[in-house]
């Protein structure tokens, strides 16, 4: 397609920001002011102007946003699909993966490697625990791994963490992690953190890899740039350092995953790493309403750490925002799904319109008692994602160790299912080693495994000759999959329909032959909460504020608008984390379309305890003209109850 007509449907900022091609760029894109459509048509134009797709790599944080990238880019271009990773689009983490698969001889693994997910990293490190003997009641395994997994994204190695370690804690941390990481390597295992650090460490230490690298990715632009953290931040830079052609996009107002290690200092500081950086913002909303947009704001100019920004928007004042106080939790929930119900009996609005957020998913539970009790169907983006069923988790260790036997996480998980009769004091007999060619001498000399030895050996012949569904359905004849899930009760059935499932995505990757099992695996492991937000089209959406963040809704009602909840409690003594609250509190309330409600409860129960807690700070930062409240039966709530600690600017009567 001629370039000119791919800048057609942009306005003067996305078009300033799609025609930048050379050099250093920063896109600060504010709610709603079609950050994707810019990216994409910015994609597209680098394409249109000759640039060759092989030199271009596109990073996104879900593999979700990556697919819409890709067929928006191939719809623009007028094509029916993009060539496969020209360009490259994906995540940071299929990034890594890539690299890795390339460059295995520098990773003392080889290029069948497996990734260890969140559950398989757990497990591991709860073996070392136990190895090194070291109490759980005081080295949780979860926090144990949070740890290491922090020191891995801040690119700290094992022999580093021994050195900075500060405390009981830390000192043992790093015992911990250096059994972790020696079993990672004869396990022939990556976890999650080490796709990411690992390609930089190859980097720092092999200057002529990383300039090949460099000259094969001469363009490189980067999705939600405030979320990355410090070894996607590091990646990044060295790949751009040679031909400086990186363009960065996201909102530092919509920075909340601090938790998961990002750093939006890496988005602040953008043009102090790059001083010749060309900025651009979009400052139009196409989503908000004025009302909503400038209480927001007007909410969010209280933070320090931010770069000035106006957005504006040329859509209708709209309604006010509604501040609503209820007498406890449980009237709280209930004014929410009396209004909805009020609001969908009116026919102007479905059930898909609406969206309830909270800060915690403890909220949930009294929510979902209303709905339940209120007649009206709801969808809760929580519970046990696809991939970590245990059906699942059951028939993708039997595909680890038919690609690779050196996974004795996996092999752990599945020696004994179906039941073989290899008790505990059996499994400590195969296990003595961390050797796997001592299990597996162990496990050949054990009876009872005499079977699974000869199916695992027979699927290992057939792993490069036949397809991954293929494999699959063999797996599970052989085992018996089917009858073992049936005779677990009611729920077998349930069970096996989401075998079949994952057999009809297995064969999805059929054509790729040789490499379909790799690219399966490799799939199923860079799997990420976003990419599974499919929505129950006649439904009110309920969610945390973390998890709405890029979804867009009608009405959004934010629960919880109290001290302790949003902010959270263990936020009040850092300023910091105070500030990531109140980004938290901008990016729900920017959700909304056309209405938003904050609602409040004079008390609330909440983990077994009774508080009585003022107004959130956020609400008294939006002014007065901008918010109109909105008055519950007077029997809920006594307003002028002396003992309701008020909060200047909110005046509730």
């Amino acid at each position: 397609m001629d370039k000119v007509l791919i800048l057609k449907e942009l306005n003067e900022h996305q078009k300033q920001a799609a025609v930048q091609t050379e050099g250093p760029v920063l896109i600060i894109a504010g709610a709603g002011s079609g950050k994707t459509k810019t990216i994409t048509h910015r994609l597209a134009y680098l394409m249109a102007t000759g640039i060759s797709a092989d030199n271009i790599i596109a990073l996104t944080f879900t593999n979700k946003a990556a697919e819409e990238m890709k067929n928006r880019v191939a719809n623009i271009l007028e094509k029916k699909t993009l060539e496969y990773d020209k360009p490259f689009v994906g995540t940071f983490h299929r990034l890594g993966v890539k690299i890795l698969r390339e460059l295995w001889e520098n990773s003392k693994r080889n290029r069948n490697f497996v990734i260890f997910d969140e559950d398989d990293s757990r497990s591991l490190i709860k073996k070392c625990l136990e190895e090194l003997s070291l109490p759980k009641e005081q080295f949780n395994y979860g926090a144990v791994r949070e740890e290491i997994s922090r020191a891995k994204s801040e690119l700290i190695n094992n022999i580093e963490y021994e050195k900075q370690a500060m405390n009981f804690f830390q000192q043992n941390v790093a015992k911990v992690y250096h059994l972790y990481e020696e079993k990672l390597i004869k396990s022939n295992g990556f976890d999650f953190d080490d796709l990411l650090k690992i390609p930089v460490d190859i980097f720092m230490g092999h200057p002529d890899i990383l300039e090949k690298y460099q000259d094969r990715w001469k363009y490189i632009m980067v999705d939600e740039y405030q979320d990355t953290n410090t070894s996607q931040y590091t990646l990044i830079k060295m790949l751009a350092n040679k031909y400086r052609n990186l363009c960065v996009v996201g909102d530092d107002d919509q920075s909340i995953y601090s938790w998961r290690q990002a750093d939006f200092r890496n988005f602040l500081n953008f043009d102090k790493d790059w001083p010749d950086a060309k900025i651009v913002i979009l400052k139009e909303s196409y989503r908000l309403t004025k009302n909503i947009l400038t209480a927001a704001q007007e909410i969010i100019k209280n933070n320090r750490w931010r770069k000035e920004k106006v957005l504006i928007t040329n859509n209708s004042e709209g309604s006010p925002v509604f501040l609503v106080q209820t007498k406890d939790e449980m009237a709280e929930a209930d004014f929410v799904v009396d209004m909805i119900g009020k609001m969908f009996d009116t026919k102007r609005y479905e059930l898909k319109d609406f969206a309830v957020l909270y800060r915690v998913n403890a909220q949930s539970r009294v929510l979902e008692e209303a709905f339940l009790k209120g007649g009206i169907t709801y969808d809760i983006f929580a519970g046990t994602k696809f991939y970590e069923r245990k059906e699942i988790k059951d028939l993708l260790a039997y595909l680890r160790i038919s690609a690779n036997p050196d996974d004795l996480v996996g092999l752990e998980r599945i020696l004994n299912v179906p039941a073989r009769g290899i008790g505990e004091k059996k499994m400590d007999k195969v296990f003595t080693s961390s050797d796997p060619k001592i299990v597996w001498a162990n496990l050949k000399n054990l009876p009872e495994a005499n079977n699974f030895v000869s199916i695992i050996e027979e699927m290992r012949k057939l792993v490069r000759a036949q397809t991954v569904s293929s494999i699959l359905r063999l797996i599970t004849e052989k085992i018996k999959y089917k009858e073992y899930l049936e005779a677990t009760g009611k729920q077998g059935k349930e069970r096996w329909q989401n075998v079949l499932e994952f057999l009809r995505l297995a064969e999805d990757f059929d054509e790729m032959k040789e490499q379909g099992l790799e690219k399966f695996l490799e799939q199923v492991a860079l799997f990420q909460e976003g990419d599974s937000r499919k929505r129950n089209k006649n439904s009110v959406q309920l969610m945390t504020l973390h998890s709405a963040k890029g979804l867009e809704f009608k009405i959004v009602f934010i629960v919880g608008c109290e001290e302790g909840i949003l902010p959270h409690s263990q936020s009040q003594f850092s300023e910091e984390e105070i500030e990531e609250e109140r980004r938290l509190a901008y990016v729900g309330m920017t959700r909304a379309k056309q209405e938003v409600y904050l609602v409040l409860a004079f008390k609330r129960r909440l983990f077994g305890s009774l508080t009585v807690n003022p107004p959130s700070r956020f609400l008294a930062e939006i002014p007065q003209h901008l918010y109109q409240i909105i008055e519950t039966d007077k029997n809920l709530v006594d307003f002028a109850d002396p003992d309701y600690p008020e909060i200047e600017g909110i005046d509730i009567e």
